[in-house]
């Protein structure tokens, strides 16, 4: 597998400080269908130059795995990449961290179909997840985080959210900054999960359908 590498990953690029550019490939060009700046579809792609030049690493990177800022190009050099690029599935989103484990939340995503024309030093590791903003809490019918997906934002701790009564699923996010605890009721009484740290993402065996925050 190769030593994989990112430096600066976001749907909201000002909001975090880079330097980037987010756009399909234009229409008209020799690229095959579903390719973004000549990444292929499925893939995720690093560049070695700014706006998506220089050399190019397709990799389909593994979930629940932390890859640090470095990329083995095709021709045996290695370095830091200089642009990125998501076009995996619509499902999952890279994200960055300013940290060597991926520990804590993320300062930064990617999402499917997107891409970065110059990233920035600050992320110095990176890991594949799937879809969800950060500061929120998200619910996914499947345990392969596919099917509907809901987004709950909570205001406030030691409090019982959900986002509607037919929200039930089998895998979570927990992308916030506090712990999660998630239900396998109508109550947030009844059948508590343990709680699950803020950035950690995976599945329950039953559907759950609310959570708390503390």
């Amino acid at each position: 597998m190769m030593s994989a590498v990112i430096k600066n990953v976001t749907r909201a690029m000002a909001a975090f400080g880079l330097v980037a550019g987010v756009m399909a490939a234009m229409p008209g060009s020799a690229r095959a269908a579903g390719d973004v700046h000549g990444c292929s579809e499925g893939q995720y792609c690093f560049y070695s130059e700014a706006d998506f030049q220089g050399k190019k690493k397709e990799v389909r990177l593994q979930p629940y795995t932390c890859y640090k800022a470095t990329v083995g190009w095709p021709d045996g050099s290695s370095s830091r990449p200089v642009g990125i690029v998501n076009n995996r599935t619509e499902i999952s989103q890279l994200e960055g961290f300013d940290n060597d484990a991926c520990s804590g939340r993320p300062y930064a995503h990617l999402r499917y179909r997107e891409g970065v024309a110059r990233i920035s030093d600050r992320a110095k590791s990176f890991r594949v997840a799937p879809r969800c903003d950060i500061g929120s809490v998200c619910l996914y019918e499947n345990k392969d985080f596919s099917g509907r997906r809901w987004q709950i934002n909570p205001t406030h701790t030691n409090r019982c959210f959900h986002a509607g009564d037919d929200v039930w699923g089998h895998g979570f996010y927990n992308a916030t900054r506090y712990t999660a605890t998630f239900y396998r009721s109508v109550f947030c009484t009844m059948l508590p999960t343990t709680g699950q740290a803020p950035g950690s993402f995976g599945t329950f065996d039953e559907k759950v359908h609310l959570v708390k925050i503390d």
